[in-house]
């Protein structure tokens, strides 16, 4: 991650400098909702989190999200950021779709990472999960 890039909210700790992964940091998006690292990925594919920003906005224009405003990489409240229920459930099905290998990765029930351990933050999984017992 770059020197002073922080989030609020949840995170799977990075620490700044750090080296990590991308396999790891796909964990700590996925199980432990890690908005450092989101951070860290976009600025790992695009050099900044501001162009994977566009990178995104230009991707679910061409998705069809047409009433979708991306603001930043994590999904954290921002000014002017939006995406209705019909274009998340849109987005929702492609990934399905075109990543159903993913599926394993998001039900994960936990991740750890720099020696903290962290449960999967997705309630419904851990209902579901409750459910099955």
């Amino acid at each position: 991650m770059e020197e002073g890039v922080e989030t609020d909210s949840s995170k799977m700790f990075i620490k700044v400098g750090d080296r990590v992964r991308v396999e790891d940091l796909l964990k700590g998006i996925a199980i432990a909702s890690g908005n450092d690292a989101c951070v860290a990925l976009a600025e790992h594919v695009s050099g900044s989190e501001e162009v994977f920003v566009s990178k995104m906005n230009e991707k679910a224009k061409v998705l069809g999200l047409n009433d979708s405003q991306f603001r930043n990489s994590d999904g954290l409240p921002a000014d002017g950021q939006y995406i209705t229920a019909l274009d998340m459930a849109n987005l929702s099905r492609r990934y399905i779709e075109d990543h159903s290998e993913a599926l394993a990765l998001h039900s994960t029930t936990e991740f750890e990472y720099n020696g903290i351990l962290q449960g999967n933050r997705n309630t419904l999984l851990q209902k579901i999960l409750g459910w099955m017992v």
